[in-house]
């Protein structure tokens, strides 16, 4: 087994992959994450095998990592890194029928140990929590930490829990301002939280406002600003936070932008926040209102100074994204504001042109007379909307609508429809009936094999993918979810519940860029759609705070 693991190590810390070879591996062998655990079991060999990896919930993507079975009876463990190029953890290995010297040992009752431990803080129940300790004996209970490195403080203002903060304060001896992997601290989450009573009992037992987080991620200000709570902001910059702090994903500003917070917005403006300021992408609030569609919003920032003409890694401007996404008010705001219409992103294109690729002919229409014509082309609505359809089809690269320059193929690549194994409309509109029906009672599970025998019977219709995808997501299936919703906006292009169901998987799997593409696609689509538009800001959040949790680690 040591040599087994040794091998997996082996690999360059430059590896995406690694794998763990076993010899023999049963066909119903399963790999369960637990804590900084990963357990193989073997039924066929009567056996489990713990690999122990330090904080492997902050190295290791475990929704990605799998089990494969070989021709020859053998199978591999793969892992895939959450950050590629970071070093591979420290880890050890045993069988888990043999790795019982004493459950000190034992990884399994270990890892255990520390969720009774943090299970209890979160509880605010200090009974628990003295007897979990019991197992750590004279340790530092504040070394006990979760693979994010985050410690009994954490969990309990994360869940309002403010006398417990007093009690792990005051008589068991844990630092106010400790931080966690991404450098957040207790204060932080009750910021996050809104929840003033816990804020005001950790500032008086120490913690400070103004603590800047060591990995370049948000402080409990950025936090505050977020959740939109105006008193926990209030109480910051009253003990100090900088209404300006810096963090890989922008200051506070850009964080209330990005979650419509309107209000909060205005206070943070009012205070003297600086309206320019741009996150590690170039990204401002101004292109940040634009992209959520906010124009009251917009308009504040405006008239508080801000240069509409600031273009994020990519070229990308906010006049770009109004465009893209048929926000007409938007794109007269920015207009008037002195938006420049000239303004080409990395591929060459100028707002007019994005909004002819995605068909948004108002917002051609507004744009054509306030931008220079193409010389030796027709200039024309139409002849700009049948040139930008004639393109759509080639293979480029352009800036999201997060602001991030890359390829998308995922959101309009086009997947193969397989041909019905027994053709029969009437039986597959009725196996789609029964699958509606066990959806709406909520067995999903039935749901899902009623949606598939409908699938056996007609694979032309795209509600029929579309459902299947939202029952295989709640039945835990993430990934067979994103193929069947690929398969229904494939049948059905412009299908906006489509675009819903693949964003919706995407992000369960904790890929929050594809997320916020998808959810884009789908808003453009059906533009009045809010679930959409919330679950693109959701998205679009997510993204920068695992863009900001990245560069931490760079």
């Amino acid at each position: 087994m040591e040599g087994e693991l040794q091998h997996l190590w082996r690999f360059k810390d430059s590896a995406e992959y690694a794998q763990i070879h076993f010899p023999r591996l049963s066909k119903g062998a399963e790999a369960t994450f637990t804590g900084n655990s990963v357990r193989v079991s073997n039924p066929d060999q009567h056996k489990e095998t713990l690999f122990q990896i330090l904080q492997l919930y902050s190295t290791i993507d475990a929704d990605r990592s799998r089990i494969e079975h070989l021709p020859d009876g053998s199978g591999v463990l793969q892992l895939r890194k959450l950050v590629p190029g970071e070093p591979w953890p420290q880890a050890t290995a045993s069988d888990a029928s043999s790795a019982s010297d004493g459950h000190r040992q034992n990884p399994l009752v270990e890892r255990q140990a520390v969720e009774q431990l943090l299970r209890a803080a979160q509880d605010g129940d200090a009974e628990a929590f003295s007897s979990a300790a019991q197992h750590f004996g004279d340790s530092d209970l504040s070394s006990v930490k979760d693979g994010n490195e985050r410690n009994a403080l954490h969990f309990a203002a994360a869940s309002g829990q403010t006398e417990f903060c007093r009690y792990l304060l005051t008589e068991r001896g844990f630092e106010s301002d400790s931080q966690d992997s991404a450098g957040e601290t207790a204060l932080a989450f009750a910021a996050g939280a809104g929840d003033l009573t816990c804020m005001r009992a950790l500032l008086e037992l120490g913690a400070n406002a103004a603590t800047a987080n060591s990995k370049g991620g948000p402080q409990a200000i950025h936090r505050a600003a977020h959740s939109g709570s105006m008193p926990a902001m209030e109480l910051l910059m009253t003990e100090g936070a900088d209404v300006n702090a810096t963090s890989s994903a922008g200051p506070p500003l850009l964080w209330a932008a990005g979650e419509q917070q309107e209000d909060m917005v205005s206070f943070l403006l009012s205070h003297g926040a600086d309206v320019n300021a741009v996150d590690e992408k170039n990204v401002n609030a101004c292109l940040m209102a634009a992209a959520t569609g906010c124009r009251r919003m917009l308009e504040e920032l405006i008239s508080s100074g801000a240069n509409v003409n600031i273009a994020a890694h990519g070229g990308v401007t906010a006049l770009h994204v109004a465009a893209e996404s048929g926000h007409l008010g938007i794109v007269q705001t920015l207009l008037q504001a002195g938006a420049d219409a000239e303004a080409k992103e990395q591929s060459g294109q100028r707002a007019i042109d994005v909004a002819a690729g995605a068909r948004q002919r108002e917002v051609v229409e507004l744009l054509l007379p306030r931008t220079a014509p193409e010389e030796g082309r027709e200039w024309s609505i139409d002849a700009l909307m049948e040139r930008a359809a004639s393109a759509a089809h080639q293979d480029h690269q352009h800036s999201d609508c997060c602001g991030c320059a890359h390829e998308h193929p995922n959101v309009e690549e086009q997947v193969d429809i397989p041909e019905a194994e027994d053709p029969d409309d009437t039986k597959g509109k009725h196996l789609k009936r029964k699958g509606d029906e066990a959806f709406v009672k909520g067995n999903f599970k039935a749901a899902t094999e009623a949606y598939t025998q409908a699938l056996r019977h007609t694979t032309s219709d795209s509600a029929v993918w579309a459902n299947r995808s939202a029952a295989s997501l709640r039945t835990g299936a993430a990934q067979d979810a994103l193929q069947d919703a690929r398969c229904a906006r494939t049948l059905k292009p412009g299908f906006a519940k489509a675009y819903y169901r693949e964003g919706s998987a995407l992000q369960t799997l904790g890929r929050w860029e594809e997320a916020a593409q998808a959810f884009f696609q789908g808003f453009r689509a059906d533009p009045q759609n809010a679930a959409l538009a919330q679950a693109f800001q959701k998205a679009v959040q997510k993204a920068r705070e695992e863009n900001a949790q990245a560069f931490s680690h760079a």
